[in-house]
C-alpha cells in the first residue's frame, strides 16, 4: 500500500514546534543533550526534571534520592547553562565567587562531613558532563574536586577541619546505655523519639515492647561484634543459651556463620526478647525502625544524634578487643573484618593505650633481660605480674589463681585473666 503525496507532506507536530525544529541547528549544539539547552534551562532546572523522571522509575529510584539530597546542598551554584563556561574566566569567576564560597559554608557553618561533601561534588561533575559543559572544563573540575585536589586543601588553608572528628564511646557511655536500658524496662514512657511523630506532631512515645528490643539490641551488639545490619537480621533458630549465630553479609565471608559464645549475663534479655513476640527473626521489629529507636535511646543518654548509631558498639568493640590483648588475627576472626589494616580503623586511642602499655612492659623486660636498665629490685615474676595485670588494666585484682613460672617452676600469684599465645611471654 502507497501513501499519497499529500499525506508525506504532513507533520505530527504542531506549527511552533515545527518552527523550532527548524530553526534549531545540530552543528552548533551537537555536544549539548536535546532536553536541556534547546529548551534554555540552567543546570538547576535540567537536574530537577532529571531527578523528577527518576524518582517515579523503579530501577532508579535511590539515585534520585541520592541527587536530591546533593541538589538541595548545591542549589545555589547551579544557575547557569552549558556554554557559560566555554570562556575560562567565567568558569574562574565562578569557582571562586559561587562554588568555593558554598562548600566552605556547608563545611564550616554547617559542619558537614567530608565524605557526603565528596560525594555531594562528585554528583555536580556528573552532572555538568551530562548537561554539555566543555568537556575542558568538566576535567577541570574533577581534578579540582577529587579526594587529593586543591578544594579541601583550601578548605584547611581558610581554617576548616582537615578531618572530621570521630567521637566514640568510652566505658562509661556503653555502662549509661546499660543501665539506662534497664531503667525504661519499668517505665517505657520517659524515651521518646525525635524521628518518629504523632498524627498531631508529638514524638512517639515507646512502649514495652520497643524497650525489650532495644535493651536486648545493646547486649547482642556487645557480644558479637557485628554491623548493625547483621544484628538485625539474627535468625531465633541460631540463638541459644549456649551460643549466638550471625551470618556476615560482607563480600569475602557473604552469606557464611560466624558463632560466638552467648554471655550468661546477658542471656535472660535475649530470652526475654525471644519470648516476646513469634517472628523468625530475634527482633520484632525492622532494620530501619530499630536504628531508629537505637539512636532515640542514645539521645536520651545525651549523645549527639548526627553520628550516634549502634554502629558505634562495633567500634567499642574494636577498643576493647585490643584492650584485652587479642591480636590482630583474633580482632578479624571476632569482627569478620577482612584486613588488619580494617582493624586498625576501629581502634581507637582507649584501645591504643592499652596496646603501648603492653608493648612497653615487654620491651622493659627485654632491655631488663639484657643488662640495659641496670640495677633493679624487682624480681622477673614482678615483671611478669605487671605484665599482665597492665594488659587487664585492673588496679584491684578481684581474684588470684595460681600459675607455675615457666623459667624457675615457682609458683606466684597473678591476675586471673584470658591468656592468649600473642599475651604469653617469649
Amino acid at each position: 500500500m502507497t501513501r499519497k503525496k499529500d499525506d508525506l507532506t504532513k507533520s505530527p507536530f504542531s506549527e511552533k514546534s515545527r518552527r523550532q525544529i527548524l530553526a534549531f541547528d545540530p552543528q552548533k549544539n551537537n555536544l549539548v543533550p536535546d532536553d536541556s539547552d534547546h529548551q534554555n534551562r540552567t543546570l538547576l532546572e535540567y537536574v530537577a526534571d532529571r531527578i523528577h523522571r527518576y524518582v517515579s522509575s523503579r530501577d532508579l529510584r535511590r539515585t534520585g534520592k541520592r541527587w536530591r539530597w546533593s541538589m538541595n546542598r548545591l542549589r545555589s551554584v547551579m544557575n547557569f547553562h552549558p556554554h557559560d563556561f566555554d570562556d575560562d574566566e567565567e568558569y574562574a569567576r565562578w569557582l571562586d565567587e559561587e562554588f568555593f564560597p558554598a562548600v566552605f559554608r556547608l563545611r564550616s557553618e554547617q559542619g558537614k562531613r567530608l565524605a557526603p561533601l565528596r560525594e555531594n561534588t562528585g554528583h555536580l561533575a556528573s552532572w555538568m558532563e551530562d548537561y554539555g559543559v566543555c568537556d575542558t572544563i568538566v576535567s577541570r573540575f574533577r581534578k579540582y574536586i577529587r579526594a587529593s585536589g586543591r578544594l579541601w586543601r583550601d578548605l584547611v588553608d581558610e581554617g576548616c577541619k582537615r578531618s572530621d572528628e570521630k567521637p566514640r564511646l568510652s566505658t562509661a557511655d556503653v555502662a549509661s546505655l546499660l543501665d539506662t536500658s534497664e531503667e525504661l524496662l519499668s517505665k517505657p514512657s520517659l524515651l521518646q523519639n525525635p524521628q518518629l511523630t504523632y498524627s498531631d506532631g508529638r514524638n512517639r512515645v515507646a512502649n514495652h515492647n520497643h524497650v525489650i528490643n532495644i535493651h536486648a539490641a545493646i547486649r547482642v551488639s556487645l557480644i558479637v561484634t557485628k554491623r548493625p545490619g547483621e544484628i538485625f537480621n539474627i535468625k531465633k533458630a541460631d540463638v541459644s543459651e549456649e551460643s549466638i549465630g550471625v551470618q556476615c553479609s560482607k563480600v569475602h565471608r557473604n552469606g557464611e556463620m560466624t558463632e560466638y559464645p552467648m554471655w550468661k549475663e546477658y542471656w535472660p534479655s535475649i530470652k526475654r526478647l525471644m519470648d516476646s513476640h513469634d517472628k523468625e527473626t530475634l527482633f520484632a521489629y525492622n532494620r530501619t525502625t530499630m536504628t531508629s529507636w537505637i539512636k532515640a535511646l542514645m539521645v536520651h543518654c545525651g549523645f549527639e544524634h548526627d553520628w550516634f548509631n549502634l554502629h558505634r558498639m562495633r567500634s567499642f568493640s574494636g577498643d576493647a578487643l585490643a584492650a584485652g590483648g587479642a591480636d590482630s588475627l583474633e580482632m578479624m576472626a571476632h569482627g569478620d573484618w577482612k584486613t588488619a589494616d580494617s582493624v586498625q580503623t576501629y581502634i581507637g586511642e582507649q584501645g591504643r593505650r592499652s596496646q603501648v602499655h603492653s608493648a612497653s612492659a615487654k620491651k622493659r623486660q627485654f632491655m631488663q633481660k639484657e643488662g640495659l636498665l641496670g640495677e633493679s629490685n624487682s624480681t622477673e615474676q614482678d615483671d611478669l605480674i605487671d605484665l599482665i595485670a597492665g594488659l587487664n588494666q585492673w588496679d584491684d585484682p578481684p581474684e588470684w589463681i595460681p600459675l607455675f613460672d615457666e623459667l624457675e617452676s615457682q609458683m606466684v600469684d597473678v591476675t586471673r585473666f584470658e591468656l592468649v599465645a600473642s599475651t604469653m611471654p617469649r
